[in-house]
């Protein structure tokens, strides 16, 4: 590879980065964010655009994403719990999968 290959790659990630702003929110974060998994969730909440990581901590997401994976986080007496945590269930998720952050 040479320069000008990795000056055209970091040239393509800008123009794709910069596309996905363009994109509305709630489409983001109704149709593209609530279909990824976990871990990839987990990473898009350390990403430095602002736009994205504040969509990435919706509590909403990972509920939905803990009831998925675990169906017995449904159950109220768990969900009482985990409401005790600072960060709710993305605080559940993150101590399920410590390599995620």
């Amino acid at each position: 590879m040479s320069i000008d290959d990795d000056y055209k790659m970091d040239e393509d990630y800008e123009v794709a980065a910069s596309s996905m702003l363009t994109i509305h929110p709630d489409i983001i974060r109704d149709h593209i964010i609530t279909r990824l998994d976990g871990p990839t969730l987990a990473v898009l909440s350390c990403v430095s655009s602002t736009h994205f990581n504040n969509l990435s901590y919706q509590h909403a997401l990972w509920e939905d994403m803990c009831t998925s994976m675990w169906p017995s986080a449904r159950d109220p007496i768990v969900g009482g719990i985990v409401s005790t945590f600072s960060s709710g269930y993305r605080w559940l998720f993150y101590n399920c999968y410590p390599r995620c952050y």
